[in-house]
């Protein structure tokens, strides 16, 4: 439901008949779609400049936002991206602000790609969707709000299939789904102030906290993030994406700090946050704020990157402790590196050891390029597998045989199946491109994917919506049927994992947790 994230106007199309469309067309917005051309529609009326005839509900300063946005992380589209019945524009894998998860997609996922377990994330960045709406626009853009929504609207959707899918709020839940040959949804937020609780804001107490992540429970919330890509009031966000550092600075009220890392920390990609002049615009004009000149980052030695100093507050690990005394599932994803280390040791303060996941990054390694904080050390994912996590390895714009490797080096430290896939997908990431060589024929067995007037080879265009991992993952077998293997054990190491956390869950109360520098 990444589509209603961001006050709704930054990514095009619903993923079903009967979903909620911020914008279908200008004269119907905010309304159920009643077909897939509804869900699937022009991309003109929510990323358009404005035209008299054509499209008066155009804003030109969002359409100079998104096309920044998609030139930085994926493919500018066109404003007139054309989704149903041709295709002729998305999905596509490096188109970041298109739907790439339309039910027969994820449907194709299940069945041939034998997807048995999906975690299903509520996002959102208040930012974005400041700087995207326009007047009058009346779906929210705080993240509490949002991700109500959102979490609302995935429940209806899973209820509307299910024939093949059904929402686990346990681990016997999960299992029994997949006993049944459905698809296991689990219910998450990645949010940038969990409660709303932004830095700029008062600060909330211990017991405000713990009463947010209570009613997040009672919504069926299961998986959580503590930190997204800004600072927040539970600590310290990775800094590897410059596009944030003006998010960073109107929700938690200053820049990014950077400091230069450790060279044990294998982090070497430099911090180098730039303004172009369509987000300056965006903040004179959407955000009502100037923004100040961005501190240099100190200068350091070659081949050593920057990171973010800020670690766990102290309300960061009254959540923390208080999420794992319910079983959920944490993610440590976007955690500065001193952020992590805390709540790797909360973790492990937990009587035989409090199971973290890590859901959608990449590995760092000796004498790695472009290496962000956000990545995983190997001591890291290390200390994950001890405590009985698992790890959820990117496919941003991969291809399979760099896949393979990528995957080999975690699972040599994590253990066969303990390394699953961290697609991201609708994330604001490509999705794997294009690989370089042939690597098998459709057939009957395995249809060619197809949904419109759109026939797709995954060896031209890539995994150009969600059903097409299942293409992606034939190449895989077809590089490494080892991997292969592995990965499809991944949803029963993910129940363990879950399992693991509901059966220590108990022991949090008491435990001897450390205080974090």
């Amino acid at each position: 439901m990444a589509h209603l994230g961001f006050g709704g106007h930054l990514i095009v199309g619903g993923p079903d008949v009967g979903s909620l469309i911020p914008k279908i067309t200008c004269d119907r917005q905010n309304q159920r779609a009643g077909s897939i051309a509804d869900a699937l529609p022009n991309s003109n009326p929510t990323h358009g400049g404005p035209g008299l005839f054509d499209n008066p509900c155009g804003d030109e300063i969002r359409k100079q936002i998104i096309n920044q946005l998609q030139s930085q992380l994926g493919r500018d589209l066109p404003e007139k991206a054309v989704g149903w019945p041709t295709f002729e524009h998305y999905p596509a894998w490096d188109a970041v602000t298109h739907q790439v998860m339309y039910v027969d997609w994820l449907r194709r996922a299940v069945q041939y790609g034998e997807l048995r377990v999906l975690v299903a994330l509520a996002v959102n960045n208040k930012t974005l969707g400041d700087a995207v709406r326009g007047p009058g626009d009346p779906l929210p853009v705080e993240d509490k709000q949002s991700a109500d929504l959102q979490i609302n609207e995935i429940k209806q959707f899973v209820e509307r299939h299910r024939d093949f899918m059904e929402i686990a709020y346990t681990p016997a839940d999960l299992r029994r789904i997949v006993g049944e040959g459905k698809l296991a949804v689990v219910l998450g937020v990645e949010l940038d102030a969990i409660g709303n609780f932004y830095l700029t804001r008062p600060r909330p107490s211990a017991d405000v906290v713990r009463r947010e992540i209570d009613r997040l429970w009672d919504l069926g919330v299961r998986y959580i993030f503590p930190v997204h890509v800004i600072d927040n009031a539970f600590g310290g966000s990775a800094i590897y994406q410059e596009l944030f550092t003006v998010s960073n600075y109107r929700e938690a009220g200053r820049y990014f700090e950077a400091q230069c890392a450790a060279p044990a920390q294998l982090v070497t990609r430099p911090w180098r946050p730039e303004l172009g002049p369509q987000l300056w615009a965006a903040a004179l004009v959407k955000l009502g704020t100037g923004l100040p000149g961005i501190p240099a980052p100190p200068g350091c030695p070659p081949g050593v990157g920057h990171v973010n100093p800020r670690g766990m507050t102290e309300l960061g690990r009254v959540a923390m402790i208080h999420a794992m005394s319910k079983g959920m599932l944490i993610d440590v994803d976007h955690m500065s590196d001193r952020t992590l280390e805390c709540a790797l040791r909360l973790a492990e303060a937990v009587p035989g050891g409090y199971p973290l996941i890590s859901g959608h990054t990449g590995v760092r390694s000796e004498g790695g390029r472009n290496v962000g904080e956000n990545m995983r050390h190997p001591e890291q994912l290390r200390r994950i597998r001890d405590l009985g996590g698992i790890f959820g390895l990117g496919t941003e714009a991969t291809t399979p045989e760099e896949f393979v490797s990528n995957y080999r080096i975690a699972r040599t430290i994590m253990g066969t199946g303990r390394v699953a896939i961290g697609s991201d997908a609708n994330g604001l990431v490509k999705l794997p491109r294009p690989p370089m060589r042939f690597y098998f024929r459709y057939d009957d067995r395995f249809p060619q994917p197809s949904t419109g007037r759109k026939t797709w080879d995954y060896h031209l265009d890539g995994v150009a919506h969600y059903g097409m991992f299942a293409d992606f993952l034939k190449a895989v077998q077809a590089v490494d049927p080892e991997v292969h293997s592995s990965l499809m054990s991944s949803a029963e190491m993910f129940a363990q994992t879950w399992e693991k956390a509901f059966r220590v869950r108990d022991a949090v109360s008491g435990a001897p947790f450390p205080a974090c520098p």
